[in-house]
């Protein structure tokens, strides 16, 4: 018998499966087991050298491959920073082969690295540990786009503690600001933002998508009848030119950035770096521009997306509180377009599953 059983623990997955027949019945080994791959409150410490002893390090290491946009990434980040911070552990964020930055690590190219400790050296650290899906916050697939009661404010908590802007994108907003004449009136504004291009292709597990007519009587609804400034957030030319002309003989006033990029047709512009890399546009900066410039409105009007939900993150992190908030929700499309369909159009190959997506 002490032979079978020597045996059997030298054969890793025999093992395994008699251990699972033999607990089977024990409640308590079935949640542990479970918990490694369900449980947010699971964590595996890894070993990985013997470099800074006496430091946690929590890596976030997204492999993105230009399947994301640039605030499904941050949101996903952000929840999962939730743990970082439960533990006391320091948190790395690495964003890999992004549309948004290639060739290095995008969440630096916009935003400060949460330590000064190389990703190199916490490769060699005593103690790592390493980021999954179910961290942080308990969400699954299907709830990405929907709030827990408070989740706002604590994920606002969180953009304030460990979301800082570069200082050289901070400074380029502000004078963005200023050069386009809205820094005097945004703060008295209703934003409003318009997600468009590739949500009327109805995307599966995305927001349904909300016309243009469903916003207008709600805009005239904040605006009370009388003058009033509308910020214009959008990534689709068509929607821009429609509350143009609805708005154009009105005593309210649209305001929008001239120079953002906008697409006419139905390709989320996450993908626009791959359509036309001899474009090389900063889409980046352009979409955190409109969201920080969203959170500084007075009202907010806007459908479900990564995009929206995150002005009202910062706003509550470090603007003044809306005074009034609409956020259209039709659910979300069981079924329809999938992302492989632009992935294989533009050649885009995920080297790394990843649940966030859009906007």
């Amino acid at each position: 018998m002490s032979r079978l059983r020597s045996w059997i623990k030298s054969h890793e997955k025999i093992y395994f499966m008699a251990r699972v027949l033999q607990q089977f019945r024990n409640p308590d080994f079935r949640s542990r087991v479970l918990a490694i791959t369900d449980s947010p409150a699971m964590v595996k410490i890894e070993r990985l050298g013997e470099k800074n002893p006496d430091k946690l390090f929590y890596l976030i290491e997204l492999q993105d491959c230009g399947l994301s946009g640039l605030f499904a990434l941050l949101n996903d980040t952000v929840k999962r920073l939730e743990l970082a911070r439960r533990l006391g552990a320091t948190p790395y964020v690495l964003w890999r082969n992004t549309s948004y930055y290639p060739e290095g690590n995008a969440f630096e190219r916009y935003f400060l690295q949460l330590t000064d400790i190389s990703y190199e050296d916490i490769l060699q650290s005593q103690n790592v540990i390493i980021s999954r899906q179910q961290d942080g916050f308990e969400r699954d697939c299907s709830q990405v786009y929907y709030e827990q009661p408070g989740y706002l404010q604590a994920i606002g908590a969180l953009y304030k503690k460990y979301v800082h802007l570069r200082p050289e994108i901070n400074e380029k907003i502000h004078k963005d600001l200023q050069n386009s004449g809205l820094s005097d009136r945004i703060e008295n504004s209703i934003g409003v933002h318009f997600r468009g291009t590739d949500f009327r292709q109805s995307l599966a597990g995305h927001p349904k998508y909300i016309s243009y007519e469903d916003y207008v009587p709600v805009i005239k609804d904040f605006a009370g009848g009388g003058t009033a400034f509308i910020f214009l957030c959008t990534d689709d030319d068509n929607a821009l030119e429609y509350f143009k002309n609805v708005f154009k003989d009105s005593p309210c006033e649209l305001l929008y950035y001239s120079d953002t990029m906008r697409s006419k047709d139905d390709f989320g512009l996450h993908y626009e770096n791959f359509r036309s890399p001899e474009k090389n546009r900063d889409i980046g900066y352009e979409v955190i521009r409109d969201v920080y410039t969203l959170a500084k409105c007075k009202m907010f009007i806007s459908g479900v997306s990564n995009v929206s939900f995150t002005a009202r993150a910062v706003n509550a992190a470090y603007e003044k509180t809306f005074e009034k908030v609409k956020v259209f929700d039709l659910g979300l499309n069981i079924s329809g377009v999938t992302s492989k369909v632009f992935n294989e159009k533009f050649n885009v190959t995920s080297k790394k599953s990843h649940t966030s997506s859009g906007g």
